[in-house]
């Protein structure tokens, strides 16, 4: 665990919590919280301490077992972390929702008050009639659809794609 090892490569080098809270920039008090596991360092103050004790990062941050113990979160023992595949799925319920919500209020418009549209060899009534007479209905309606499949989409796909998705926009930076 980091903390152990922090104390170790601290004690290898016959550095006290102080002359090391120096050599990184840091109070004491700051040291004693990362030696006994109650805080973890910011990225910047663990490439110092990995500098000043002359290890690696991979090492300082790593366990045995290659896996990392190094968050910027604290989760206590008692929670579970909060799965971001319930931020994603609740906002396609709502894009879902609310497209499902849009469409049945353009039918019902339709119904309610219904139109016909004279075509060359046909006669349109109703929803075709105003998606082919008024380009704003028909722009409406198909954003509408659109939303309503993106949704559907982002239901079906399991959290790791949706991750995938979302982060390619910041890996082409």
């Amino acid at each position: 665990m980091f903390y152990e090892k922090l104390k170790e490569e601290r004690l290898k080098l016959s550095l006290d919590q102080q002359d090391l809270a120096k050599m990184v920039g840091v109070n004491k008090t700051t040291i004693q919280d990362w030696e006994s596991g109650l805080a973890l360092p910011d990225m910047d103050n663990a490439v110092k301490l990995s500098d000043v004790l002359n290890v690696s990062l991979d090492y300082l941050l790593k366990d045995k077992n290659n896996n990392s113990d190094f968050s910027y979160y604290t989760i206590h023992n008692d929670e579970e972390p909060k799965k971001i595949s319930n931020r994603y799925h609740a906002g396609a319920f709502i894009f879902l929702f609310v497209s499902l919500l849009v469409l049945i209020t353009l039918f019902l418009i339709s119904i309610i008050e219904p139109i016909t549209y004279e075509g060359v060899n046909r006669t349109y009534k109703g929803f075709l009639a105003y998606c082919i007479s008024d380009y704003d209905f028909l722009a409406f309606a198909i954003t509408t659809v659109l939303v309503l499949i993106l949704a559907i989409i982002a239901l079906i796909l399991p959290e790791q794609k949706l991750r995938n998705i979302f982060n390619k926009k910041s890996d082409k930076k």
